[in-house]
C-alpha cells in the first residue's frame, strides 16, 4: 500500500533529456534537479498511461517526440510495480492518482516555482483524465502547465459508458485477464488496427493468458485491475475550472470514447471562453499507440504552437 512518504521504485520512471541517448542514459530523480531540467532549453512532456498500461506502452511514441521535448513516463498507482491504497468502494480512485501525479512533479522538479521549465501534460484514455482531473485541482498551484494533450478520454461517466466498463470489471472476475482481454479488444483498438494488425494482437493475447498461468500473482494482478476499472468508473471532473489549454484527439473507430463524446468536452469548453481544440484521427481508442504517425501530424504541431507563444510572452516580459 502506498503512504504519503513513499519512496519511487528505481525501476517505476524514466526521464530522457533530448541531449541524452536513447537507448540508455536515463537521469534518476535523485541526480536530476529542477535547476538542471533547464540545461538544454527544451519543455518537458509527461506522458499518461493509459487503464492498466504501464510507461512502457509509450515505447513507440517516444523516439517521435524525443528530439524536441524533455520526457518524463512513469507508472501511477496499481500500474507496473507502483503502490496503491484502497478508498472506501476499494477503487484505486481518480484523486490518488491526481495526488500521485503532483507527487511525481514535486519530485522531479517541474511546477515548484517560476524558475521551473514549462511542461506539457499528454495522456491517453483514464490517463488523459488523470492530467484533466490534476489540472482542475492543482492548476493554481503549479508553474508552468503550458497545455493538456487528451486522447481517446471523458471527463463524466455517461451510463453507455459505465456498462462497457462494467462489462470489463465482469469479464475480470470470472474469467481473469484472459476473458478480460478479450472483452476489451474490440472496445480498445479500432477495426483498421485489428484487421491489420492480427499478430500483434496475438501477442498481446499471449501476454493476458501467460499472466493467468501463476495463479498466485494471476490472483493479484486480477484483484488490482478489479480496482483500477472501478476507479475508472467513478468520478468526474469539472472542465469549467480549467483555464489551461485543451487539445482534444480522438479516434474516428473509437467506439469506447466516441467523437460525440469529446464534441461535447469541446463545445463545452469553448461556451465559456476556454482555450480548445478538437482532433479527429484514424485509429480507435488507442488510436495514440496504433499510429504514432499522429504525433509528428497533431500533437507536435499542437505542442510547438503553444511553446512558441510561452516563448513570446516571456520575452514580451523581459
Amino acid at each position: 500500500m502506498m503512504e504519503d512518504s513513499a519512496c519511487f521504485r528505481k525501476d517505476s520512471y524514466r526521464l530522457i533529456l533530448t541531449d541524452s541517448k536513447l537507448s540508455g542514459d536515463m537521469a534518476s530523480f535523485k541526480t536530476v534537479s529542477h535547476t538542471s531540467h533547464a540545461r538544454n532549453g527544451r519543455s518537458w512532456v509527461v506522458l499518461l498511461n493509459g487503464l492498466l498500461a504501464s510507461k512502457e506502452s509509450w515505447d513507440a511514441i517516444i523516439p517521435t517526440l524525443h528530439p524536441h521535448f524533455n520526457i518524463a513516463i512513469y507508472d501511477g498507482p496499481g500500474h507496473g510495480k507502483t503502490d496503491f491504497t484502497l478508498d472506501s468502494d476499494g477503487a484505486i480512485g481518480l484523486d490518488q492518482h491526481s495526488h500521485y501525479l503532483k507527487y511525481f512533479l514535486d519530485t522531479i522538479g517541474l511546477g515548484l516555482d517560476k524558475e521551473s521549465s514549462p511542461f506539457f501534460l499528454v495522456g491517453i484514455s483514464n490517463g488523459a483524465r488523470v492530467g484533466l482531473k490534476f489540472a482542475e485541482m492543482y492548476e493554481e498551484h503549479v508553474h508552468g502547465l503550458l497545455a493538456l494533450v487528451c486522447c481517446s478520454t471523458y471527463n463524466n461517466v455517461s451510463k453507455p459508458l459505465f456498462h462497457k466498463l462494467q462489462s470489463w470489471l465482469m469479464a475480470n472476475e470470472v474469467g481473469g485477464n484472459s476473458l478480460r482481454f478479450e472483452v476489451a479488444l474490440p472496445w480498445i483498438w479500432g477495426e483498421s488496427f485489428i484487421n491489420s494488425q492480427s499478430a500483434l494482437i496475438d501477442s498481446y493475447r499471449k501476454i493476458a493468458k501467460d499472466q493467468d498461468k501463476d495463479l498466485v500473482k494471476s490472483k493479484e494482478y486480477q484483484a488490482r485491475s478489479h480496482a483500477l476499472i472501478l476507479g475508472a468508473m467513478k468520478s468526474s471532473v469539472d472542465l469549467r475550472k480549467i483555464n489551461t489549454p485543451i487539445c482534444f484527439i480522438v479516434g474516428d473507430e473509437d467506439v469506447l470514447t466516441p467523437l460525440n463524446e469529446h464534441q461535447k468536452m469541446h463545445e463545452a469548453r469553448l461556451c465559456i471562453g476556454k482555450k480548445s481544440l478538437l482532433k479527429n484521427v484514424n485509429g480507435g481508442h488507442a488510436c495514440l499507440l496504433e499510429y504514432p504517425q499522429i504525433v509528428t501530424d497533431e500533437v507536435i504541431p499542437f505542442l510547438n504552437s503553444i511553446t512558441n507563444g510561452h516563448q513570446k510572452k516571456v520575452e514580451e516580459f523581459l
